[in-house]
């Protein structure tokens, strides 16, 4: 009996929990089953989880609950490579009323979860952000207009018309005056050099450009009387690394973040910092990559960002997971 006893509370020790009273939580970002369904409560949104869905590569949604009893902290570090704002507790709940299919793909007769799909979906929601940081909120929320700025754009990448072609689309989206020329050379980089924007507005037409790698320049240095100047370079063969450090053995940014050709790391530590402890992503840069690096957290839902002269041509990013 003794013997018995003990493992029942080794299991509670190894699984954690039985799910929360959902009305105790109801406004956190969390997971429920009902009638053997799965549903995410995220930034105020519900997802419904199909059963059957892998959310680790030898583990589906299912697998995590064994009766009453549920395997809290690998369900929860294993949803969290996927939800930016993290889910914080696993609850009892009814189906909800509405819901939002999660995203799936099929490979080999198994269902995984649609990463790159679910990350666009992710970013149509609301993001969840401490009570204390709303005056943060309203500066963030306020309408940027870029209406009449000249921006001077200066063709670095060899393609006849690129530059003529982007002023247009900038022109029809932000309501700018542009002038469009060739620029001396080409480059594999693209610089911007902001004379006199706000960093705000600067930040929202980076937001529409598809470059990857681009270069601050300090202003003033060519075309001082435009708002702003873009030179495009050919965004291919700049060298620039970007790279993942996180104390897991994989991490689900790095889909995210393909287009960059990332290289992964498993690692405890980066400089001081403990990774196991890391809360959220991180994201140094040197501070001629700020714009590369914003163009980063925006993929990855994050604003952290944190200058480190040290780096030439790389970034790097720390994580958890």
């Amino acid at each position: 009996m003794k013997k018995i006893i003990l493992i029942l509370v080794s299991l509670f020790m190894i699984f954690g929990c039985i799910e929360y009273e959902s009305k105790d939580v109801a406004d956190k970002n969390r997971i429920f089953k009902s009638d053997n369904n799965f549903y995410v409560y995220y930034n105020g949104k519900f997802i419904e989880i199909p059963k059957g869905t892998y959310i680790a590569n030898d583990k589906k949604i299912e697998n995590y609950y064994i009766k009453k009893i549920v395997n809290k902290s690998e369900l929860l570090n294993d949803l969290n490579k996927y939800f930016p704002d993290k889910i914080e507790y696993v609850t009892k709940g009814e189906k909800p009323k509405e819901s939002i299919k999660l995203p799936v793909i099929t490979s080999d007769g198994k269902t995984y979860i649609d990463s790159v799909k679910l990350e666009k979906l992710l970013v149509e929601l609301p993001t969840r952000v401490a009570q204390n940081d709303k005056e943060n909120i309203v500066a963030e929320e306020k309408p940027v207009s870029l209406e009449g700025k000249k921006i001077e754009i200066l063709n670095a990448n060899g393609i006849d018309g690129f530059a003529s072609s982007l002023g247009d689309a900038l022109m029809a989206k932000f309501k700018i005056v542009y002038n469009a020329e060739n620029y001396t050379q080409e480059e594999n980089y693209s610089y911007i050099i902001n004379n006199k924007l706000d960093d705000n507005a600067a930040n929202e037409l980076l937001s529409s450009l598809s470059i990857k790698y681009i270069k601050k320049m300090k202003p003033g240095q060519i075309k001082p009387d435009a708002d702003l100047v873009i030179i495009t370079g050919k965004d291919t063969e700049t060298g620039f690394k970007t790279e993942i450090m996180s104390a897991a053995e994989n991490s689900a940014i790095t889909e995210k973040l393909k287009a960059y050709t990332p290289v992964f790391t498993k690692a405890d530590k980066y400089k001081d910092i403990d990774l196991k402890k890391l809360t959220g992503i991180q994201i140094n840069y040197n501070p001629e990559d700020y714009y590369t690096a914003y163009k980063l957290g925006k993929l990855l839902n994050t604003t952290n960002l944190v200058e480190d002269a040290s780096l030439k041509d790389s970034i790097i990013i720390l994580t958890k997971d």
